[in-house]
């Protein structure tokens, strides 16, 4: 399916959609990024965490908003990181 435009939906995401980091979710990559591992159609996928948020105090104390990271990578990041973000959402 080919998506035209990226269209966010409200949603409270700053609660309760929050994410350990170095939890089963949340985990280092090469270069010292990290990437959220989650399961699509059965196969494994992975979210590249943008830099933004690893400078956050949230990250500080091991937490990442992985919707706030999926839906800034769809407007902000390069064609993988959009790819990746417009994914994760749907």
């Amino acid at each position: 399916m080919a998506i035209s435009t990226f269209i966010i939906v409200g949603d409270n995401i700053h609660c309760t959609r929050i994410l350990k980091v170095g939890g089963k979710s949340v985990l280092p990559a090469e270069g010292g990024k990290y990437v959220i591992h989650y399961k699509s159609g059965g196969k494994p996928k992975q979210l590249p965490v943008p830099p933004v948020f690893m400078e956050s105090a949230a990250w500080r104390d091991e937490k990442v908003k992985h919707c706030a990271v999926a839906i800034w990578q769809g407007n902000y990041g390069d064609a993988d990181g959009k790819a990746a973000g417009i994914a994760y959402i749907q």
